[in-house]
């Protein structure tokens, strides 16, 4: 939206900024380092989760 109001460099900043935010949280559920804000691990179906990680808080 900031892109098409004349607002260039904002939209390709915030384009940039959530660019790289999906990357760090993608990564974060792919290793099984994430957690909720409850402090539970999140991960996907199947995953091996490292007896550490799991009691880590």
């Amino acid at each position: 939206m900031l892109f098409l109001s004349g607002e260039p460099l904002w939209g390709l900043l915030v384009a940039a900024v959530d660019a790289i935010h999906t990357f760090i949280v993608t990564i974060m559920l792919l290793t099984g380092s994430f957690r909720d804000g409850h402090g539970k691990l999140v991960c996907y179906p199947g995953q091996r989760i490292n007896e550490e990680i799991l009691h880590e808080q």
